[in-house]
């Protein structure tokens, strides 16, 4: 435990800074193309895309493994948040004919074609070592969204989804992207994805989106979705095991974890007291990290990590 607590400070210290660093940036030295033609809810979306690359960048720098991003790949990484969260959206749009490539879909998509100029400026700035696995990983993240899974292989196509999403935002900073770092990214992207479907339970069932989490929690195997929780985060801490500044990058995936830990904790409790989970109920089921008691019982668990996380302590 003093170990932990001795690396947590300057770790949650490197996470402000990065914070910091890409906030001033993007305030001073940064305005996405085309900006002034989206509505207030698109600008919304992007923002709430680019904070979460904001977290993947300070992990990519905290492994060690990436240089220093240079002003046309801040550029670049900051238009690709953009990209991805304007391709989501369009991928969900009913009626929509299978493409062979990402501009074909943009043309039948995207009225305002900023997607296309917003991908031009991605390639035109991504560092040459990373540009064939760049092109290799946007195509068959493409693939994978265009497409719709049975409900056996939720989970497996979530992961590979959110692997390669991971993988592909790492490709925009310099230093060629090695084997093991590739392993690394891929079973983070699963877990990050995990994690956000755990999150947007409510959201997703509103939507008509199944999820793993969806699936799961409309059965009733809530214990089913929080042992794919752990296993998904056993299988990134082993694949970090052995690499440098691990514990560094460990220490800030752990805010991530303990948040999804909150969340699983209290569907756990609206389990326990009405017997069943109240899925419709969006004042229940949403839980608000802007409440202090939940981030409250984050701290707890950030502070207090040995603690071991089981469905039967609540």
């Amino acid at each position: 435990m003093l170990l932990y607590w001795a690396s947590l400070f300057p770790a949650s210290l490197f996470l402000l800074l990065h914070w910091a660093k890409w906030k001033l940036y993007r305030y001073f030295h940064f305005e996405l193309e085309g900006i002034e033609q989206l509505n207030a809810k698109e600008k919304k979306r992007i923002q709430h895309y680019q904070n979460g690359t904001q977290y993947l960048s300070a992990l990519f720098s905290s492994l060690g493994q990436t240089n220093e991003l240079l002003p046309a790949n801040r550029k670049a990484y900051s238009t690709l948040a953009a990209l991805a969260a304007t391709f989501d959206d369009l991928s969900d749009l009913p009626g929509i004919k299978p493409q062979n490539k990402p501009e074909d879909f943009a043309i039948q998509t995207d009225p305002k074609l900023l997607s296309i100029s917003w991908l031009k400026t991605c390639r035109e700035n991504i560092p040459g070592e990373n540009a064939e696995l760049f092109e290799h990983t946007l195509q068959t993240i493409f693939s994978l969204e265009t497409q719709t899974p049975d409900s056996d292989h939720l989970g497996e196509h979530a992961a590979r989804k959110g692997g390669l999403s991971v993988l592909l935002f790492r490709c925009m900073f310099p230093g060629k992207t090695a084997r093991w770092e590739q392993e690394v990214w891929m079973a983070f992207g699963a877990y990050i994805q995990l994690c956000d479907d755990i999150f947007d339970v409510w959201f997703d069932r509103q939507a008509g989106v199944l999820t793993e989490a969806v699936k799961c929690m409309e059965a009733g195997n809530l214990t089913q979705l929080i042992h794919r929780f752990e296993s998904s985060l056993e299988a990134l801490e082993k694949s970090l095991q052995d690499q440098p500044n691990a514990r560094r990058t460990q220490n800030i995936i752990q805010y991530l974890t303990v948040v999804t830990r909150v969340c699983l904790q209290h569907y756990l409790y609206l389990q326990k007291k009405h017997r069943t989970l109240p899925l419709n109920d969006r004042t229940q089921m949403v839980v608000d990290m802007a409440k202090w008691s939940n981030r409250f019982k984050c701290i707890q668990l950030m502070v207090y990590p040995h603690k071991k996380w089981s469905p039967t302590k609540f």
